[in-house]
């Protein structure tokens, strides 16, 4: 149970930064800024293991940018399919 609730509260801090960074903030609510975030956690993890940063069991910084920028490359993905 509270790893849920972990995910969901860096998911909201994740979602929350890249919506600022890339100005969609305004536009979405508070769990779609969470799954987002969320799933820009996942895809920066696994950015991290690509290029060799492997898993970590603690927050560091650079876990807090690979999730950002998994995030806004889902943002960037969104748009572009979206029309």
């Amino acid at each position: 149970m509270i790893n849920w609730i972990i995910w969901s509260a860096f998911g909201a801090l994740v979602g929350w930064i890249s919506g600022k960074v890339s100005g969609t903030g305004r536009r979405m609510n508070l769990i779609e800024t969470m799954i987002l975030g969320i799933v820009g956690a996942m895809l920066g993890g696994l950015l991290g293991n690509f290029i060799g940063w492997g898993p970590g069991k603690s927050l560091r910084f650079h876990s807090i940018v690979l999730s950002v920028l998994g995030a806004l490359l889902v943002l960037w993905v969104g748009r572009k399919t979206s029309g």
